[in-house]
């Protein structure tokens, strides 16, 4: 989902501006990186800044900064997340949750960034995709679910 989100933040910047095209690849500095690397260096560090100023991608982002911190650094936020229990005096970790409000909120979620993302895209085409009345169908299909899930969690008691 967060490689899906950059993605789309980088097709949006190239239909904004498509100079951002040969801004992203950057050539020469990926290419110093990979010297480099080759040569047994530490590679600097390589930002690459796109200035975009799509409302839902600016949303996306947001989103992408949660998942990263809950779900792929190694922070306390992303510790929280896990399933531990207590098993006979030793910590235990179901690395797979079995908590029904954690995998429908995590459904919820990945429904809509996924909806989102699906709705840039088809802005970056030009609504190619949304003159198509299978896409529409599909599109309405996943908002319908997503809205399922999300009636269906109760507001947390914690």
């Amino acid at each position: 989902t967060r490689r899906a989100i950059e993605a789309v933040r980088l097709a949006a910047a190239i239909k904004a501006e498509p100079k951002n095209a040969e801004i992203w690849l950057a050539y020469e500095k990926r290419m110093e990186r990979w010297e480099q690397r080759q040569s047994g260096e530490k590679p600097r560090s390589l930002h690459i800044k796109l200035e975009v100023s799509h409302p839902i991608v600016n949303e996306l982002m947001e989103t992408w900064g949660i998942l990263s911190d809950a779900g792929v650094h190694f922070t306390p936020e992303y510790f929280h997340t896990l399933d531990w229990s207590n098993r006979e005096g030793a910590m235990f970790l179901n690395y797979f949750t079995s908590d029904q409000r954690a995998i429908e909120t995590a459904i919820v979620i990945l429904t809509g960034t996924h909806t989102q993302i699906l709705l840039v895209l088809n802005e970056c085409v030009d609504n190619a995709f949304g003159v198509d009345a299978g896409w529409m169908k599909q599109m309405a299909i996943l908002h319908e679910r997503g809205k399922a899930y999300s009636e269906k969690l109760e507001p947390d008691t914690e």
